[in-house]
């Protein structure tokens, strides 16, 4: 994109949830379809210029929100990236929560999202230990899903390949305070654990 002027600021916000979101819906209303709309009406009149639309092991959010919010708005400027937001089985802080991290994908990627999703399996098994993969769960799951960095690892070169370059593909952003890397003072493992995550990540939140 050129601008005549040079350089400019632009407003970004890559953790965005919508109405649609599987767990983290902080819209206080039964009427998801009202409350979408005005979600797309908020984000059209916004001086933000990118966003990250998030949802929890799931992409349908963000293809209901896409969807609704290109019919409302179809010559808008705004430019989404999907924000796949997941739950690692380690902790490393006092509380024992669970480190949230998120896939920021690029959007030449995004044919590949659904197959990504068929592919990245849960830390949860089914009957016989089956493995269970995130677009095979169900509702009362999302609260309680987990998932590991060897499994994302493997998902991605299932979906696009073992000599493909993951950041041409998606980023990794963890989170970086509360439910984040806050390793205990003083515990050796966490912090090993929390250095691990480290490497494995591109960004933090």
């Amino acid at each position: 994109m050129n601008y005549p002027r040079g350089s400019i600021w632009q407003k970004w916000d890559l953790h965005l949830h919508t109405p649609l979101d599987k767990l983290n819906n902080g819209y206080k209303t039964d009427d998801k379809t009202d409350a979408l709309d005005k979600f797309c009406d908020e984000v059209e009149k916004s001086d933000v210029r990118v966003f990250g639309i998030t949802d929890y092991f799931s992409s349908s959010g963000f293809h209901g929100f896409i969807d609704r919010f290109k019919q409302k708005y179809p010559n808008s400027k705004k430019i989404f990236f999907f924000n796949l937001e997941l739950r690692l089985n380690e902790t490393v802080n006092k509380a024992l929560e669970e480190v949230n991290v998120h896939l920021l994908f690029n959007t030449t990627s995004l044919k590949n999202v659904d197959k990504f999703l068929s592919k990245l399996s849960v830390v949860k098994t089914g009957k016989d230990e089956t493995p269970i993969m995130c677009s095979e769960l169900e509702d009362k799951d999302f609260e309680s899903a987990t998932v590991t960095r060897k499994t994302i690892t493997m998902a991605f070169e299932e979906t696009y390949g073992r000599k493909s370059v993951r950041q041409d593909h998606f980023l990794v952003i963890t989170a970086a305070n509360n439910d984040g890397l806050r390793p205990e003072r003083g515990a050796k493992r966490k912090e090993n654990i929390s250095d691990e995550i480290d490497k494995f990540s591109d960004g933090f939140f």
